[in-house]
């Protein structure tokens, strides 16, 4: 999908993501039950990142997906699938 993208394209949206604020002191506002879902083996947003977003996210669920990496959904979508339906059920 990259490579279908235009270079200028990329490196704006690059550019965007590094310039953002810092939105980790939002997370305790979320009131909502969240569910983190994150590939054991993501090296773009790792286990650690998803760590500290449930660590910030009060009531919040992390699940790591083992042999995932940053499409967790699409290497591994019976795991996904596994853990979303049954956050899902939880939630009513």
């Amino acid at each position: 999908m990259i490579v279908a993208n235009p270079p200028r394209g990329i490196a704006d949206a690059l550019a965007g993501l590094a310039a953002r604020a810092d939105p980790t002191a939002l997370l305790r506002e979320i009131r909502r039950l969240t569910l983190v879902v994150c590939g054991e083996e993501d090296l773009i947003t790792p286990p650690s990142d998803a760590q500290a977003l449930q660590a910030g996210i009060a009531g919040s669920t992390l699940e790591l997906l083992p042999k995932a990496g940053h499409l967790a959904s699409v290497e591994t979508p019976d795991a996904f699938n596994r853990v979303l339906d049954a956050f899902l059920r939880k939630v009513g």
